[in-house]
C-alpha cells in the first residue's frame, strides 16, 4: 500500500507548534507551499495569538521571516485546529437582497454579506421598508 500524503499546510502548522523544524530544516515541499495567509487563518482560531497575526497581516514579511516569527511566539504545545468549514445556503431571499441593496445603496455581492451577518428583525424590517418598491418591480 502507498503511504498517504500529508498537507504541507497542516504539516507546518504541526512544525510551528511543536518546535519540530526551524526554517533552514523546513522540507522544501513545506517551504514552497507555505501561505501566510493560511497559517494566520488556522492560527487565529487561539485568542492569545490574535495580537501578533494582527500585526503579521499588516506588515510585509518574507514566508521566512513570518514563519520564524511564529516559531519563536506560539507556545509549544500540540495544537488542534478548529476549522469549520462553513456551508453556503445557496437559497438566498431575492426580495430580501433586493431590499439591502436599496436600503444600505450597495451592490449584490455587498446586500448577500450584509444578509449573512443582519438579524432575523433587521431583516424583517428591511424587507417591510421596500415592500412597496418590490412589489412595484415586480408588476412593472
Amino acid at each position: 500500500m502507498s503511504e498517504k500524503k500529508k498537507n504541507p499546510l497542516f504539516e507546518t502548522l504541526n512544525f510551528i507548534c511543536t518546535k519540530q523544524y526551524t526554517w533552514e530544516e523546513l522540507p522544501e515541499e513545506n517551504k514552497k507551499a507555505y501561505s501566510q495567509f493560511m497559517i494566520n487563518r488556522f492560527l487565529s482560531s487561539y485568542e492569545y495569538l490574535l495580537p501578533i497575526l494582527c500585526e503579521l497581516s499588516t506588515i510585509k514579511y518574507t514566508d521566512e521571516q513570518h514563519y520564524k516569527l511564529l516559531y519563536q511566539y506560539v507556545k509549544r504545545t500540540k495544537h488542534y485546529f478548529n476549522y469549520n468549514a462553513y456551508k453556503i445556503d445557496n437559497k438566498v431571499d431575492e426580495d430580501l437582497i433586493t431590499s439591502i441593496k436599496k436600503e444600505y445603496k450597495v451592490g449584490t455581492r455587498e446586500a448577500k454579506r450584509y444578509n449573512e451577518v443582519l438579524t432575523e428583525p433587521q431583516r424583517e424590517y428591511i424587507k417591510k421598508r421596500w415592500a412597496d418598491y418590490i412589489a412595484f418591480m415586480k408588476n412593472k
